[in-house]
């Protein structure tokens, strides 16, 4: 019998925390260190996600990257250049098919946004980058709803609309208590975003809360006044 190496366990609940709190239960080094797992057999991934998220700055900038600027780390071998390079495909492939719809179609809109917090048991926040036609340019996760981390999730949107050459957002937030009724911390936040969002030229458009299969406006249902 094969010795077990001495990492099994560490992978085995890092993929046990993955499975029953999904991508929200993870930190963005730790969703790298799951990836790699599938390219790197038997060796401990957590120093490599670190020393990727330290020169890259984020999960999203470690995607970007290059075949050439990954080729600068020793540690990663052709398996994960290519499965870097799978996943950012992947990527492209659903944000292109995306730009058929028409994120202004508020019936669409109400469709599509429980598909896309199914089974989550936790609060987490999709925005959706649109150009003029209303077509996706981009869409990004948040997970914190403190006032702080809320702060520095503006200025970070702000930055992400201007790199994708946004014009006008949607966002998204689920109640996993099954109320699609929205708190004070919810009307607040969603009044301090769309103010912030207007300083820089940019709309936004509507902020739905989505509990099960119900999906109800923000914005348009004047829960803002």
């Amino acid at each position: 019998m094969g010795k077990e190496y001495p990492h099994a366990g560490h992978r085995e609940r890092l993929r046990e925390k993955f499975r029953t709190g999904g991508e929200q239960a993870l930190t963005e080094t730790e969703f790298l260190e799951l990836m790699l797992f599938f390219s790197v057999p038997r060796v401990d991934t957590r120093p490599m996600a670190e020393k990727l998220m330290e020169a890259f700055g984020s999960l999203d900038g470690v995607l970007a990257a290059t075949t050439e600027e990954l080729r600068g780390f020793a540690s990663l071998n052709g398996s994960t250049e290519a499965l870097f390079e799978v996943i950012r495909c992947l990527t492209e492939r659903t944000v292109r098919r995306m730009r058929d719809f028409d994120f202004r179609d508020e019936e669409f809109v109400r469709e599509y946004l429980p598909t896309q917090f199914a089974g989550y048991k936790k609060e987490r926040a999709l925005l959706f980058y649109l150009d003029s036609d209303g077509s996706l340019l981009c869409r990004q996760t948040a997970m914190s709803s403190e006032e702080n981390a809320v702060q520095l999730t503006l200025r970070a949107v702000v930055e992400t609309a201007k790199k994708a050459g946004a014009s006008a957002l949607v966002v998204a937030h689920n109640h996993p208590n099954g109320r699609a009724v929205p708190s004070g911390a919810d009307l607040a936040a969603t009044a301090k975003m769309k103010e912030e969002l207007a300083k820089d030229g940019l709309l936004l458009l509507e902020h739905y809360i989505v509990a099960g299969d119900t999906c109800v406006p923000m914005l348009k249902n004047g829960l803002l006044l």
